[in-house]
């Protein structure tokens, strides 16, 4: 399977709950570049899959307007989901090639998890985009390609 891990884009500090915390303009701005620069990498995704809090509903619709695809919303993503929450919904796309858009802490420590890599080893910064590979849903089973940070 490969999949990409996409961190939701910088978003406005405070809102009346952590969920509707929105996009701010330079979040928009730097989740977009991102994109446009992975284009060719991404044209292999075939479901974008989101948590439901409004900033990674956002940054997903910048690559669902890229890609031409549509948003899939899924409470396993969200921040206080675990890495095993995360694998278990993954192991039913396994003849996908999912982009997941999500949070901190979920998406650094997935990443480290998939491909066995030190906790801290890769920073996961608002925008942030990984490109990976694994046969299976497994503890340090996983390839990571690539990360690639906005500029």
């Amino acid at each position: 399977m490969n999949l990409f891990i996409l961190r939701h884009g910088q978003a406005e500090d405070y809102a009346a709950s952590d969920s509707q915390r929105r996009l701010t303009d330079v979040g928009r701005q730097q989740t977009q570049e991102l994109v446009d620069r992975q284009q060719a990498e991404l044209k292999s995704v075939t479901h974008i899959y989101a948590s439901p809090y409004i900033r990674a509903q956002q940054t997903a619709s910048i690559v669902a307007a890229v890609l031409d695809l549509p948003i899939i919303t899924v409470p396993h993503l969200i921040p206080e989901a675990g890495v095993q929450a995360a694998v278990e919904f993954l192991s039913e796309c396994e003849q996908q090639t999912p982009l997941c858009v999500s949070h901190q802490p979920l998406v650094g420590s997935f990443v480290n998890w998939l491909c066995g890599l030190e906790y801290g080893q890769y920073m996961m910064g608002t925008s942030a985009l990984a490109s990976m590979s694994t046969d299976v849903l497994a503890q340090g089973c996983g390839e990571l390609f690539w990360l690639r940070q906005p500029k």
